[in-house]
C-alpha cells in the first residue's frame, strides 16, 4: 500500500480503516515520516486526524521518526486534548532521539486534562 493511500485512509470514516492505516505506517516506516509531518503542519485539517492519528501513526513508526520531533513538541501545547496526548504518547514512543523533548514532556505533566498528563509521565518512564 502506498503512503499517499495510507494517508487518505487517516481520514476515513470507519474507525477500522483509520487504526489499520495508522498500525500499517509501522511497516513503512521512514518513508512516511515527511508525510506524515506535512500532516500534522496542516492547521485546516481535521484535528483528530491531523494530530491524533498522524501522532500516533509516528509512535508506531518509532525511533525513526526522530525527524518529528519539532513538530510534536509544537503539538504538545496544541489546543486540544487528544493531540496534545498523542503528540506525548508518540515522543515517548520515538525513544532515545527524543530525549530533548523531556521539557515538553514536564509541562505536559501539569496538563488539566489527565489523559494529557498520564501520556506525558508514560513517555518519561
Amino acid at each position: 500500500m502506498k503512503v499517499e493511500e495510507l494517508i487518505r485512509n487517516l481520514a476515513h470514516e470507519d474507525s477500522e480503516i483509520r487504526n489499520s492505516a495508522v498500525e500499517s505506517f509501522g511497516a513503512v516506516g521512514e518513508d512516511a515520516v515527511p508525510d506524515l509531518i506535512r500532516l500534522l503542519q496542516q492547521q485546516d485539517h481535521d484535528p483528530v486526524v491531523r494530530g491524533k492519528v498522524a501522532a500516533w501513526a509516528l509512535g508506531q513508526i518509532g525511533d525513526s521518526a526522530k525527524d518529528a520531533v519539532p513538530t510534536l513538541i509544537q503539538l504538545s501545547q496544541d489546543e486540544y486534548e487528544q493531540i496534545r496526548e498523542s503528540a506525548a504518547w508518540a515522543l515517548g514512543q520515538i525513544g532515545d532521539s527524543a530525549k530533548d523533548v523531556v521539557p515538553a514532556l514536564i509541562q505536559a505533566l501539569q496538563d488539566e486534562h489527565k489523559d494529557v498528563s498520564q501520556s506525558a509521565a508514560i513517555a518519561l518512564g
